[in-house]
């Protein structure tokens, strides 16, 4: 029986090893087709630094290189490390740039629910309610639950608890019943 549970750890402990060779050559890989250009791959370089090796600062190396080259993804994670401030100074401004950018040049439905979210956290309803509807009208689910919060609350405008409704609905179906808040206020709002 010892043999066994041994054989069996040695065995898992190779699988590990392997699986780490195999993160390292598609990182040496990823590096390489960077070099060359090609900027899905700055971009999952970005995202490998940031949340494999939390590296910050090599991430946001990689993101701008694919940013500088259009990749909107890479982009949005740009503004979203100057936002939070990870790996660099904070810098809100550049963050609200880029994203309005990428939300108004490009319809990124990702940008412009963090745009009107960070308009939203300042209480600059008028402006959150503008990118929040555009990022709903693109199928973003935070932007529809966020939208939604907006007329329920009566933010920056009058309470509209049939636009509320309508909004936490299509946030409920956009992420297949998974963002229970948002389906439990449209379940309350529907019973009203």
């Amino acid at each position: 029986m010892l043999k066994i549970k041994y054989f069996l750890m040695m065995f898992l402990l190779g699988l590990s090893h392997l699986c780490f060779a195999d993160n390292l050559l598609l990182k040496q890989q990823m590096e390489q087709d960077c070099e060359k250009n090609n900027m899905e791959s700055c971009y999952k370089l970005g995202n490998y630094y940031s949340e494999e090796e939390k590296n910050d600062l090599k991430a946001i190396t990689f993101h701008e290189k694919a940013c500088n080259q259009n990749h909107l993804f890479a982009c949005n994670n740009l503004a979203f490390l100057y936002l939070q401030g990870e790996g660099v100074q904070h810098d809100y401004k550049k963050a609200e740039t880029m994203f309005e950018k990428l939300c108004i040049k490009h319809k990124d439905k990702s940008s412009c629910n963090n745009l009107g979210t960070i308009y939203l956290n300042k209480k600059e309803y008028k402006k959150a309610k503008k990118f929040l509807t555009e990022a709903c009208k693109n199928n973003s689910i935070g932007g529809c639950n966020n939208l939604a919060l907006i007329y329920y609350d009566g933010l920056g405008t009058k309470q509209d608890l049939d636009l509320a409704k309508e909004y936490y609905k299509k946030s409920c179906e956009l992420s297949e019943n998974e963002l229970i808040i948002a389906c439990n206020h449209y379940k309350e709002l529907e019973n009203k």
